[in-house]
């Protein structure tokens, strides 16, 4: 019995496994076709513009990228990550600072806006 690609079809495994095997528990493929359909289907993050964003900042990231920050991005913010998704999102450098668990005003740990947008656009490129 061949196993698939719960995402994208292609085939996984060919022949019998047990439930024990890797390759049984591993259902998708990790190839590119199977990024993009799982990124059609992912909640997103959005990013905030304003002035100091370089204009080729992506707009967004994947939500899985910042969901497991939400208590440092109260503490930063003070507010949930869904009020600051509504509200426009995050700027790049705030987006890095959450997701790394520092605090807003750590001036030895702020990266530059070009170094957090390279970020972003590292995380994005993935997801597109």
């Amino acid at each position: 019995m061949s196993q698939v690609c719960q995402s994208c079809g292609v085939v996984l495994h060919e022949g019998p496994t047990s439930k024990d095997d890797e390759r049984y528990q591993s259902r998708l493929c990790g190839g590119e076709e199977c990024d993009r359909s799982i990124a059609a289907s992912m909640r997103w993050f959005p990013i905030l513009h304003h002035e100091h964003v370089p204009s080729d900042c992506p707009q967004r990231v994947p939500f899985l990228i910042v969901e497991s920050h939400e208590d440092q991005a109260q503490r930063n913010h003070d507010q949930s990550l869904a009020e600051l998704a509504r509200r426009g999102g995050l700027d790049p450098v705030e987006l890095w600072l959450v997701t790394h668990n520092l605090p807003l005003y750590d001036h030895d740990a702020i990266p530059t806006m070009a170094r957090a947008t390279s970020w972003v656009k590292c995380i994005a490129t993935r997801w597109a």
